[in-house]
């Protein structure tokens, strides 16, 4: 399947918020509880560094984003999510091995998290070569070195 990464413009705001309430909403009903004004701030705040964020169009058609920022020695992988009907399609297999193919050729490691409860994205981290090196009460952490 096809997709292009554009860097995410104000215009996409709302569209990519849908498509993280979507992705995330079960999984934080089942910890805290959605509280929409709360996730609205919350997401206000990382829409902020907007340079973070590029969409994911599939057949001109906005079907998800990720969320990159970059340290010295680090690539943090914030949020990376496709719409339902575009998953399991290797699309986000494609993205995530472009970024640990870029990190390594710059030598730096990779970093990103997941929901405790989202074992989908655990398995997919696993198969791509990330190790689990934390565990928060809500959250997995992988590394790729």
């Amino acid at each position: 399947m096809n997709y292009i990464l554009k860097k995410a413009q104000v215009i996409h705001k709302e569209t990519i918020y849908q498509i993280k309430k979507e992705s995330v909403i079960s999984y934080v009903n089942s910890i805290w509880g959605w509280d929409e004004e709360y996730q609205r701030k919350d997401f206000d705040s990382d829409f902020s560094n907007l340079e973070q964020f590029q969409i994911i169009e599939i057949s001109g058609k906005i079907s998800g984003f990720v969320q990159i920022y970059e340290h010295n020695d680090t690539v943090e992988l914030i949020e990376i999510h496709l719409i339902p009907e575009m998953q399991g399609k290797g699309i986000g297999s494609h993205i995530i091995n472009s970024i640990l193919e870029k990190a390594k050729s710059e030598s730096k490691i990779v970093r990103l998290g997941c929901f405790k409860e989202n074992h989908g994205a655990k398995k997919l981290y696993l198969n791509l070569g990330f190790v689990q090196t934390e565990q928060t009460d809500t959250h997995c952490i992988f590394v790729y070195r």
